[in-house]
């Protein structure tokens, strides 16, 4: 089971080392024993003013007594600990001796007694700089270390002319190592992973292996291929893991390809040969199309001839989002989030890259109309250089919002009377149904990992806040008019049923100027462009839409603004209206009033008057007038 999940197609990207590792490390500099292996190299004690009784005689070589102050000593006791660092102390004894071999050797009578192989002579840099001669005592009692400390370091350096290294401690087993760190990297970076399109907040690199996997299971995986010599145990396996590798495991995932589901389901039960061989070529034949979709979102931007947009729509945000149980059983106020992401699949996202279009069903609709409104905004306040020929628009298939003739009439119309006489080709490309994964989706998952955090939202400017950090919000219907697009394209375009290609099996539709006006194109493939150019337009009719503005304001069913009013006095009791968080709910009701739960009508907006102690009308109840739902946000 463990391989066939390891080989899945839908995993296609090998694993690679980690690059600048950002993860948190442990703090070696503050733990017991570095504290402990610090404190060994700093004064015990202070410095001593030599004893000795060398004056600098003529035949006493020694200057301790005679050319040394208090202050020479002190200073260069504490140059020597200045750094309490082994290594760093024995470069400083190193650089005050000098050794030579003895001039004479005098005979020994114990045949163990071995002669001096080396004579040291010791030298105290004073405070002026001047280097004095002294004896082995002075220069002990100067830096407080022992004998055979000094005589070691300088020992070593004349035999291994080499300065002195840190030999203590360390991996003595790393050697013996190496061969099972290799098998390890072999078979990690065999693996096949994926990119997540949600939360990349962390770092571009983060790829994910299967839910049913684990680190445990991945050492048993592993111990299993290699040979008895190259088994490693469960910590080792996972301190190579974490530490060289970005790799997470994903979680189980709702809003896979039916079509691949349905693929792996009927490999299972297939027993024949034939068939297994027939539905495996067909299940890689649908990864590879879904791919080729990628590799044009992957394109690199430093063609300067196209410009690239990639859009869709957010899940409805809840208004109000409290932690409240009853709200998963009350309707809710719907606030809409429509981004428009410049770029590739691996863009940055920001204020310059991002635009999000935001508004409430109270303000407008979510059909064709809208994401055809906040597109012709794109087109026509985007600053297009002279060398774009090609704008390139990425989106899926939802036929009620994307992938419809009100868009693909918009656009014919905007490249027609409203594009820069440069731009000549506009390109709409669909992913493989099931493999819509583009920039929106990220975007999307970053502010859901906000509002998660966030237990309650009670207006359409706390959602707004948030979608501000990863980019420009503009809001639909009063930055960005809503024209009735439906309206005059369905009066100027045939019906889909009545164009020279099937407009529902195409993944790529190509608008491009012509002499005679535009010409139209679907493609059913990615790559290979057969095809045939004609017009859309009816008998008689030009491509010249001025669009009606559609005025805000949309009619709310009388039964949830009734379910809404009760969410809200359960939560926050009867005297919710003086709540000053919850002013867009007031000004909701001061149009529209809605019996209260006790049977009281709340007309909310100011302080509540003996009008509104009053039963409420039957016109009241029954439905909310149009007219009073003009709210924008």
């Amino acid at each position: 089971m463990t391989s066939n999940i390891v080989s899945n197609s839908t995993m296609n990207e090998l694993l690679v080392v980690a690059e600048n590792n950002t993860s948190r490390k442990r703090i070696t500099t503050k733990s017991k024993r570095e504290l402990a292996k610090k404190n060994r190299y700093v004064p015990k004690s202070l410095p001593v003013f030599p004893l000795c009784g060398h004056k600098g005689k003529p035949q006493q070589p020694y200057q301790c007594s005679s050319f040394l102050t208090m202050r020479d000593i002190k200073h260069f006791h504490d140059a020597f600990f200045k750094k309490p660092d082994k290594i760093a102390q024995d470069h400083f004894i190193l650089k005050h001796c000098t050794t030579y071999i003895p001039k004479r050797a005098r005979k020994r009578k114990e045949e163990n007694n071995k002669p001096k192989s080396l004579s040291v002579s010791y030298y105290v840099k004073r405070k002026d700089g001047l280097l004095v001669h002294v004896c082995r005592q002075t220069f002990m009692g100067i830096l407080g270390v022992k004998k055979d400390r000094i005589l070691n370091i300088l020992k070593r350096y004349k035999n291994e002319n080499q300065m002195p290294l840190e030999r203590r401690g360390g991996d003595r087993t790393k050697g013996k190592n190496n061969n099972k760190r290799a098998a390890i990297k072999t078979f990690v970076e065999s693996l096949t992973c994926i990119q997540s399109h949600y939360c990349r907040s962390k770092t571009a690199h983060r790829f994910y292996l299967p839910a049913e996997l684990s680190i445990r299971e991945l050492w048993r995986m592993y111990n299993n291929r290699v040979n008895l010599d190259l088994q490693v145990k469960e910590s080792f396996f996972r301190y190579l893991f974490v530490r060289t590798y970005n790799v997470g495991f994903g979680t189980p995932k709702t809003d896979l390809c039916s079509t691949c589901l349905q693929f792996q389901e009927k490999i299972k039960t297939v027993t024949d040969p034939g068939i297994i061989n027939a539905l495996t070529v067909q299940q890689r034949l649908h990864k590879i199309r879904a791919n080729v979709f990628y590799e044009f979102l992957k394109e690199n931007q430093e063609n300067l001839e196209v410009v690239m947009f990639s859009f869709d729509c957010q899940k409805n945000l809840a208004l109000p989002k409290i932690p409240d149980q009853a709200a998963y059983f009350s309707m809710q106020l719907n606030f809409y989030h429509f981004a428009v992401v410049e770029g590739s699949s691996k863009g940055k996202l920001n204020q310059h890259t991002v635009r999000s279009y935001v508004w409430t069903e109270l303000d407008h609709l979510r059909g064709s109309n809208e994401i055809a409104s906040a597109l012709y905004h794109v087109l026509t306040t985007y600053e297009f250089s002279d060398t774009v020929k090609t704008i390139r628009l990425f989106c899926d298939g939802c036929g009620a919002q994307n992938k419809n003739s009100i868009v693909i009439g918009m656009l014919s119309n905007w490249l027609l009377n409203a594009s820069p006489p440069n731009i000549e080709n506009v390109d709409v490309i669909f992913p493989v149904v099931g493999h819509s994964y583009i920039p929106p989706d990220r975007l999307f998952g970053q502010i859901e990992k906000l509002t998660k955090r966030k237990p309650e939202i009670t207006c359409p400017e706390d959602y707004i806040k948030i979608i501000e950090k990863w980019g420009k919000v503009i809001k639909l219907g009063v930055d960005a008019p809503v024209f009735d697009w439906k309206t005059k394209v369905q009066g100027v375009l045939k019906p889909p049923s009545q164009w020279h290609f099937k407009f529902q099996l195409s993944k790529r539709i190509l608008i491009s100027k012509s002499d005679n006006g535009y010409t139209i194109r679907g493609e059913s493939m990615y790559k290979n462009n057969v095809g045939s150019e004609n017009s859309l337009l009816r008998r008689g009719r030009k491509m010249n839409i001025e669009p009606n503005r559609i005025a805000t304001g949309v009619p709310v069913k009388h039964d949830k603004l009734v379910s809404i009013t009760k969410l809200i006095e359960k939560h926050y009791g009867e005297e919710w209206r003086k709540n000053k968080s919850l002013k867009f709910f007031n000004k909701v009701f001061k149009k529209n009033p809605v019996a209260s739960t006790s049977g009281v009508t709340a007309i909310i907006g100011g302080e509540p008057s003996d009008e509104s102690l009053e039963e409420p009308s039957e016109d009241t109840a029954k439905f909310c007038m149009p007219e009073n739902l003009n709210f924008g946000i």
